[in-house]
């Protein structure tokens, strides 16, 4: 009965962030994965996910060939703020902590790429959150 009880809140916590029960293998929860064409010399809105707690927010940016920098941020929508801004070779890392105060601002949260220079690249994305 233990055990039932366990899943059904790791079960709960998931539904709570709005995402499932996988795990990236770092501790956090994966909340969003896939590939995204980074056209160049425009912001390109890799994945909006939704947080509904205080953790920290990461995303993992991975492409070959293409550009040697890519930049990336978190966006929090609600309130419109900024957060996370890297530029890195691949691979980028962008991370956010989502405080309490920005928990009440808004829940939802949109990760954007920027490939300023160089061809057109396809990247790979994973988004993960640890809540606190």
């Amino acid at each position: 009965m233990k055990h039932l009880s366990l899943v059904v809140v790791a079960l709960a916590l998931a539904a709570t962030l709005g995402c499932g029960d996988d795990d990236d293998g770092s501790g956090g929860v994966l909340l969003a994965q896939g590939t995204k064409t980074l056209t160049t010399g425009t912001d390109v809105a890799v994945v909006e996910v939704e947080v509904t707690q205080p953790g920290t927010l990461q995303a993992r940016l991975t492409w070959s060939g293409g550009p040697t920098e890519v930049g990336a941020y978190f966006l929090q929508i609600g309130p419109t703020t900024v957060l996370g801004i890297t530029q890195s070779p691949s691979s980028l890392v962008s991370t956010v902590a989502v405080t309490a105060a920005r928990v009440a601002d808004g829940h939802d949260w949109r990760f954007v790429a920027i490939n300023s220079a160089g061809p057109d690249v396809s990247a790979e994305y994973v988004i993960t959150f640890v809540p606190e």
